[in-house]
């Protein structure tokens, strides 16, 4: 699948599905959230690990997914197997063989870039060289992006969050070469949340806006071209059903601010069609929302599938 927006070219990637409980991901009791995503016999609800690869004058992957759960450098969690824990699914091919489905290569990636750190955004990042033992930046001709307050907490973790991050996953692009910040990461300082309009930190024509709230660091990527908009939502809004403003995670590390940012968002994606891009969810690449006379946001799925 292609997605035109003006002069760039957006492919959506997916790295199969994985479950996840579904009080962690709308806040609230399973009677209020239970109806927009049916359960299954744990509480989990089926979410998708979606990445996008981003063609402009070059090649720019944002989120890696979950990953591989058959790498040696996959742990278990509580004793259980990753790929039990998370419910993971890729049946329908994992982010490698979706890129090169699409005919890409990961060598032709120049830039790779997660909304945040977190297993499921970073998955991809890296991998065991089995001759050598090494874990190894996966796409070693790519510059790594990170916002630096990403990359402050990812290194040392809140304890309300510890869990969410695989260091494997980002530590050895440090370790990989002694140059890392020139070659693997650049640890992007000075953006923050004033506005949309103000200049954040810009790349090949992407705009990179940190919204902090769900990560201290986390971004989104916004997109203008030709009187097209589009935005890749991280997981500010991960699924469609997070355009109600309320709908927000226990995963967020700041609730109101993620709810503050969500509608300063969603109100000016009404107002000047932006198509918004989910990571997360199952049954929707992305969409168009709209304000109804109430003043509540409604959403209009993109055609062509997931």
């Amino acid at each position: 699948m292609k997605i035109q927006v003006g002069k760039f070219e957006i492919y959506p990637l997916l790295d199969g599905y994985f479950l996840l409980d579904g009080g962690m991901m709308f806040r609230q009791a399973k009677t209020v959230w239970q109806d927009l995503y049916r359960p299954d016999e744990q509480n989990r609800i089926k979410l998708a690990a979606r990445c996008f690869l981003i063609k402009g004058k070059v090649l720019t992957l944002f989120d890696t997914g979950i990953g591989n759960p058959l790498d040696p450098m996959t742990p278990q969690i509580k004793g259980v197997p990753y790929a039990d824990f998370y419910g993971i699914d890729q049946n329908g091919g994992n982010l490698l063989e979706n890129l090169e489905r699409d005919s890409f290569e990961k060598k032709d990636i120049r830039f790779v870039t997660q909304s945040h750190l977190h297993l499921d955004h970073a998955g991809w990042n890296t991998y065991t060289d089995m001759d050598s033992g090494k874990i190894l930046p996966t796409f070693s001709k790519a510059t790594y992006l990170a916002h630096e307050f990403e990359w402050k907490e990812a290194v040392n973790p809140h304890p309300l969050h510890k869990g969410s991050y695989r260091p494997e996953t980002f530590l050895p692009l440090e370790k990989a070469d002694p140059n890392f910040t020139l070659k693997y990461l650049w640890k992007v300082k000075g953006v923050n949340a004033s506005g949309v309009r103000d200049n954040k930190f810009a790349i090949d024509g992407l705009l990179f806006l940190r919204t902090s709230g769900h990560t201290p660091g986390h971004w989104v990527v916004f997109i203008e071209s030709e009187g097209k908009r589009a935005l890749l939502a991280g997981d500010i809004i991960p699924t469609h059903k997070h355009i109600v403003p309320t709908n927000v995670m226990n995963y967020d590390l700041e609730t109101k601010r993620v709810h503050r940012e969500k509608v300063k968002l969603l109100n000016l994606a009404a107002r000047e069609k932006w198509l918004i891009l989910f990571d997360h969810d199952p049954d929707f690449v992305g969409g168009y929302v709209t304000k109804n006379q109430k003043g509540h946001f409604e959403f209009k799925p993109l055609e062509g599938g997931v």
